[in-house]
């Protein structure tokens, strides 16, 4: 039920004698009963050597492996805390690497997924990583300007080159691992001997940053691609340009030879990807597959069928023709907000994507996908019988519809902003929602008549929950304090401070004793409802809590970030920790019986199981 926040803010922490030093739990994989993920923005894509295997880096800081025979996600990994740039696996197909704008590069074991090691040293973003073609060395090209080669048995810098002016935009090893290219935003391509570290050959020929470079499979061939437009084919002996390509229209992002080394694939800001005949430079074939965006990334399957595309989606296609093949990722994308049917069997999912889609539980298998608002979607909630779900956007809409048949019943207007936050009550007969004009209301559900309007909070109030008797109102809000209201009279009953930064999420425990709140200070509070009295804190989530939510039996609090945390409500002992390496996660929910939990995450969707135990096995995909 709980809205997305899209604000971020460092804050410092507020000194209590209740608050707790969270003890560590080691985070655990979940134990998914399915997920929805969708890989946004690849800006890089790449196959393990035996092509049974396909890894994307995404906008969002994810990286996804995919089973490339079926579009199977095997895992995800919260791999950077910024933008995931770029990936390379070892020849051996064992290690992925990934590197990102949070200027580290970071060793994974293909197996489990398990983080090897975190290599840094680079001083701005990481743009490039390439390993060795008998896997002893990674190399990494970087925004602060440098090539750095680092050992893989232990992630030692083992050398450095360049530090002058301009970003390395990208690398590549020659075939036998003799020569390294790098192209720069100085427009330049740089020849080194690996050996040595010597730099062998400059070349001069495009006219602004070269965006990538690409050996042929012969070595004998060295393409690049840049903002100047062009694809340009050198003759690595000397240096000498063979030809230049010109039918793009912008940026030339990226490269890929097939591994008979025939065909040249080319993709760019324009969207289109190229396939060109490297003996001649005839073009071959062309397909836009981004619109709106970059074509990031390619990547030939080693049997050279398949070319894998990186752009606002992430798509297998046949190379024969240029036909989509699959998409991987799912049918969903960045989830503000889930929410359970009471009877368990749908879940409820609302976006950025403007759409409340509606999931059959049991297998994820989506049911139905509803239009209708023209912003993003911040808030869906079922009606205690099941047979309205409703939802509420960035447009100030709140929307009433029909489960079995999806049409709309009847639109609410009345918030001066976007609303970030509804709740039924019990008995379902009335509605609350929380905006960012400050106020909270109150709607007859039947009528969709106001009948009340809650004034108090100082900013946008991004939270709004009923307690279970349906007399009281909880409330978190952007001036740092949550709030209980009286629904009989809209009577302010408790303003309760406490935390330093945004509060995100309030909660009542299901027998209305205790009031949760999460905050962007990364603090969960619970406080006593009678008094508003601290009854414990603790600081869950170094980047803020995003959202809280009891179990069923009072007897679990969770509470997310990146992970879940799930938390003994009486006393704020740390149960388990949750790593689900889907990205930020958004909104939480419990089912019925507290043997589900549903989540919406910056990625996408998903359902886990048994989140009350501990001792789950890591998913094989």
């Amino acid at each position: 039920m709980k809205a997305v926040l899209e604000k971020r803010l460092l804050t410092g922490v507020v000194a209590s004698a209740v608050f707790l030093l969270a003890k560590f739990a080691p985070a655990e994989p979940a134990d998914f009963l399915w997920r929805e993920v969708s890989a946004k923005e690849a800006l890089s894509v790449v196959f393990s050597p035996d092509g049974k295997l396909f890894a994307s880096a995404n906008w969002d800081g994810v990286v996804y492996l995919w089973r490339a025979e079926n579009g199977k996600l095997i895992y995800s990994l919260g791999a950077h805390e910024q933008v995931a740039s770029c990936l390379a696996f070892s020849p051996d197909g064992r290690i992925l690497a990934s590197g990102g704008w949070d200027k580290t590069i970071k060793l994974w074991r293909v197996e489990d997924g398990s983080l090897i090691r975190t290599i840094a040293g680079h001083t701005d973003n990481v743009n490039a990583v390439s390993f060795s073609p008998d896997g002893k060395l990674l190399v990494s090209g970087s925004n602060d300007g440098t090539i750095r080669f680092w050992r893989v048995e232990d992630g030692t810098l083992f050398r450095t080159l360049g530090g002058g002016e301009g970003w390395i935009c990208s690398l590549c090893f020659s075939p036998d691992g003799k020569l390294l290219a790098s192209g720069s935003s100085e427009s330049v391509i740089g020849i080194w001997q690996v050996e040595s570290g010597e730099l062998i050959r400059t070349i001069k020929g495009h006219s602004f940053m070269v965006r990538s470079v690409a050996f042929s499979p012969d070595g004998m061939l060295l393409a690049s691609g840049g903002d100047d437009w062009a694809v340009k084919l050198w003759r690595v002996e000397d240096g000498a340009l063979v030809r230049s390509l010109e039918k793009h229209s912008s940026s030339v992002y990226s490269l890929a030879f097939s591994p008979d080394g025939k065909l040249l694939a080319s993709g760019g800001l324009d969207g289109y990807v190229r396939i060109w005949r490297a003996e001649s430079g005839d073009i071959i074939r062309s397909v836009r597959r981004s619109i709106t965006r970059s074509v990031y990334s390619l990547a030939f399957s080693p049997d050279g069928a398949f070319l894998a595309v990186g752009c606002e989606a992430v798509e297998l296609l046949r190379v024969e023709g240029l036909k989509p093949v699959r998409t991987f990722g799912g049918r969903s994308n960045y989830a503000n907000s889930v929410s359970f049917s009471p009877d368990g069997s749908l879940l409820a999912s609302g976006g950025w994507d403007k759409t409340l889609k509606l999931w059959r539980v049991k297998d994820g298998e989506p049911l139905r996908s509803i239009k209708g608002h023209t912003e993003r979607i911040s808030s869906v909630c079922f009606t205690p019988d099941g047979k309205l779900v409703a939802s509420a956007g960035w447009d100030g809409n709140i929307k009433l519809w029909d489960v079995k048949s999806g049409s709309l019943i009847r639109t609410i207007r009345g918030h001066f902003s976007a609303i970030l936050s509804i709740c039924f009550s019990p008995d379902g007969r009335l509605l609350a929602s929380a905006s960012r004009d400050n106020r909270i209301k109150l709607w007859d559900s039947g009528t969709g008549e106001l009948v009340r309007t809650l004034r108090g909070h100082k900013d946008e109030v991004s939270s709004v929950c009923f307690s279970q008797d349906g007399k009281l109102i909880a409330s978190g809000s952007w001036d740092r304090t949550a709030a209980i209201w009286r629904v009989e009279d809209g009577e302010l009953v408790q303003l309760i401070s406490g935390h330093s930064g945004y509060v995100t999420s309030a909660s009542f425990s299901p027998d209305g004793k205790l009031l949760a709140s999460g905050g962007l200070d990364g603090r969960v509070n619970v406080w006593r409802v009678e008094d508003g009295k601290l009854v414990w804190s603790v600081e869950a989530h170094p980047r803020g809590t995003i959202s809280i939510a009891f179990s069923p039996d009072g007897k679990i609090l969770a509470s997310t970030g990146r992970e879940i945390k799930l938390w003994r409500p009486e006393n704020g002992e740390l149960l388990r920790t949750i790593d689900p390496k889907l990205g930020g996660i958004t909104s939480v929910v419990f089912n019925s019986d507290g043997s589900l939990m549903g989540c919406g995450f910056t990625s996408g969707l998903a359902v886990l199981r048994n989140p009350l135990h501990s001792g789950v096995p890591k998913p094989k995909g």
